[in-house]
Formats: C-alpha cells, structure tokens, sequence
C-alpha cells in the first residue's frame, strides 16, 4: 500500500461527496498489535503496543450511491489499494504508539527510559506529576495508558478520525486502567518553538474526547472512570 499523496489531481477526502465524509468515522476499525517475548532484557513493568487506523468501504453493499463508489474506487486507486474479494475498500490513514505502564512496578520508570524518546519523555512527564496523580486515583488502580505518538496521513485530516481511532483505544484499555496520557505538541515539529506554539490547538483537540490539561508539565490526562463520547447513557 503507497503513502497518501496530494500530488496533481490525485482524489482527497476533501474532494468526495459532504456523506461520505461525514461517514468515514463510522468506516474506521484500529488494528492492535503487541509484541509479547519471555526473554525481554527490558525492565518490567511496561508493554509496547503499535497501532493501525483502516478505514473499510464495502462497494455495492446497496446502501451507497453509485456516485460514492466511484470516487472510493478513485480514492483507492491513488493509494495502489484495490477492492478485496469481498468488495471490500481497506485504506491505512494513520498509525499510533502507544505504551502501558504499572506504576506498581518498582521499575516502570526504568522501563519507560530504556524505551524510546517519546516514551522516555512521557515517563519524566509522568514521574513529575506522579504524586497528585496517585493522589486523584491510587484507589482505581495502577495502570497508566501512555499515547506516545498518533499521526493521521494528511489528507484524511479534518475529519476528526484521530479522535475517533484515540476514543476506541481509550475504550480498549480503560479496562483495570487508571489514565491515559499525552503530551499535546506536534509530532511532526522539530523546532521547540513551532512545537510550543501548537500545543494550545491541540490541547482543545484532544479535549473533544475527555483529555484535560494537568498540573503545571504540560501534560493532557483522562480519566478512565469518564465517559467518553460514544458511551451509551446508563
């Protein structure tokens, strides 16, 4: 499968019709994927999960109209993916990594700097606010749901399927979980400065499915015992 491309007049979400963008949330799945090893020289206390966002459109299933799946098929064609057997449109628009932690590990932060940057970084964001977070939820559990990076191709932006793709992981993991965290800057900036300065839009972003700044590192936390947006009412 080819990357994305806005090269010539290559078909982009934002060129097909107002219904089928407003219904590629209801075409996502996330595809999970953890490596589990008995010989990990990596201190206990933390597993690594990678995850992959797919949006599925099944031709001729008689609820599209025919105009729809031509612009899929064009849609697809502009990513090299061809239609299953099953008629079926898979197209990969974005990825996450993801890691969690037990903070009754005694070594979960050494598991969290043995890892990479961006979960480094997270550790020694989430050492710094360990107190009042197990303050707030000591009695809820012990694990910590770490979002280390979450990229979405850029032209299936605008549609809010990172927070959909974010709200199925929260709802994954909040299971015997006590927070999910993530630092709200973009991924892609290598400048401190751009990534300061993007920290305010994506911070409103991620509020939209229940992050919510915490303390004074810059953290966004969510509180697993809140509902998130799709939650049916009791």
């Amino acid at each position: 499968m080819t990357e994305p491309t806005t090269a010539g007049t290559t078909p982009t979400p934002a060129s097909l019709s107002s219904t089928l963008q407003a219904d590629l949330s209801t075409m996502l799945r996330v595809e999970l994927r953890a490596e589990l090893v008995l010989n990990d020289d990596l201190p206990r206390g933390a597993q690594d999960y990678d995850a992959t966002f797919v949006v599925d459109y099944y031709l001729d299933s008689g609820r599209n109209w025919a105009g729809d799946d031509r612009e899929m098929r064009a849609l697809a064609l502009s990513h090299g993916v061809m239609p299953d057997d099953e008629g079926c449109i898979s197209l990969t628009i974005g990825r996450a990594r993801l890691v969690t932690v037990d903070l009754g590990y005694p070594s979960a932060f050494d598991a969290l700097d043995a890892r990479d940057s961006a979960a480094s970084h997270l550790g020694q964001l989430l050492r710094s606010a360990l107190p009042d977070l197990q303050a707030q939820f000591a009695p809820v559990g012990t694990r910590a749901l770490l979002v280390e990076q979450i990229t979405v191709a850029p032209q299936f932006r605008g549609h809010q399927l990172s927070l959909t793709a974010v709200e199925l992981l929260l709802r994954e993991f909040r299971h015997g979980g006590l927070c999910a965290i993530l630092d709200p800057t973009d991924p892609d900036a290598t400048d401190d400065e751009v990534r300061a300065a993007s920290r305010p839009g994506l911070t409103e972003h991620w509020s939209r499915v229940g992050f919510r700044p915490w303390g004074s590192e810059g953290i966004l936390v969510y509180d697993f015992r809140e509902p998130l947006p799709h939650d049916n009412p009791a």
